[in-house]
């Protein structure tokens, strides 16, 4: 369990949360590992995306991005949710590499969300990442 707060050089920077994680490794063999993690966490995260009124309607917090140059986005504070969990399996190719598969989904929610009047979408993020990497051990 873990408490953290960021003081950025903007409002929408300055964020606190509090987290949960668990991982969980098991042995298939000598050489082989499964394993599973999981996190979540409850409070502030932040999102950078097109001007959009039902975002501005519940941000905590918006400032214009300066990192995109093409189209101007905006940067949201919110009050939210999310989680991470991971699977993964490990095989050890020999005494200084290992074979890694993983995949891992995510998941973030705003606490408000826009009122009818601005949107009926509700406002959630999901996301799913498979990785394959080699890991060298120096």
């Amino acid at each position: 369990m873990a408490y953290n707060q960021r003081d950025g050089r903007s409002a929408v920077f300055d964020t606190e949360e509090v987290s949960v994680r668990a991982n969980v490794d098991y042995s298939l063999s000598q050489r082989q590992t499964l394993y599973f993690g999981v996190e979540g966490r409850d409070g502030d995260f932040v999102s950078t995306a097109r001007p959009k009124l039902s975002y501005l309607d519940i941000a905590e917090a918006v400032v214009l991005d300066d990192v995109f140059t093409d189209t101007p986005r905006l940067s949201y504070r919110f009050k939210g949710y999310s989680g991470i969990a991971t699977i993964g399996y490990n095989f050890v190719l020999g005494g200084h590499a290992a074979l890694d598969l993983a995949y891992r989904i995510a998941y973030a929610r705003p606490h408000d969300q826009p009122p009818s009047v601005v949107t009926t979408d509700s406002i959630d993020y999901v996301d799913q990442q498979a990785t394959v990497s080699i890991l060298i051990r120096f």
